[in-house]
């Protein structure tokens, strides 16, 4: 049924091998993906409906709409992603980078945690990012990075560990905050 088949993600793509017996499918070539969240593409895909796991293997672009407006949009970019349906997890390899409006996160690895199918957190690694907005410039970075989002998927709150620095800068003044845990 067509409810059913919107709360899944579909790929359109060409040159596909099916393999009979696991139910696998996969493609060297251009796909692009689309879930009731957003939609995306990359080159390189492969899905097994047993371990109900994604792979996009590589140039992986995607758009995160979440419930929000369209301005609030989470872009995603890495070189692999593998989307474990039954874990809600997405890992993102060996880099990525995420921007949404004045938003930007650039990170090694990153794990992006839905809860029931919204976009509830990011967990990076080597993260550094930036905030410009305004008159006020804001730099942050930190060994490890959680971003948690809430229901509409708009940004509630940073958490870096270890190694963590903030730096504000606005007319007349610049703040910097570095230590082991910033929030």
């Amino acid at each position: 049924d067509l409810q059913t088949l919107a709360k899944h993600v579909h790929v359109e793509t060409s040159g596909v091998v099916y393999e009979t017996k696991s139910g696998k499918a996969s493609t060297t070539q251009l796909a692009k993906f689309f879930f009731p969240q957003g939609g995306g593409q990359a080159i390189g895909a492969e899905y097994d409906p047993t371990l109900r796991i994604l792979h996009l293997k590589s140039a992986v672009s995607l758009d995160w709409l979440g419930a929000g407006p369209a301005e609030n949009k989470l872009h995603v970019e890495t070189n692999d992603l593998v989307y474990k349906e039954l874990e809600q997890k997405i890992y993102l390899s060996p880099w990525s980078k995420m921007q949404r409006q004045t938003l930007n996160i650039q990170a090694q690895s990153s794990v992006v945690t839905l809860d029931d199918g919204r976009l509830h957190q990011i967990d990076s690694v080597a993260a550094v990012g930036t905030d410009n907005r305004d008159n006020r410039q804001v730099e942050y970075a930190a060994a490890n990075m959680t971003a948690l989002f809430d229901d509409d998927g708009a940004l509630k709150e940073i958490i870096g560990d270890k190694d963590a620095r903030l730096s504000s800068a606005q007319t007349g003044a610049k703040t910097v905050v570095t230590g082991d845990h910033a929030d």
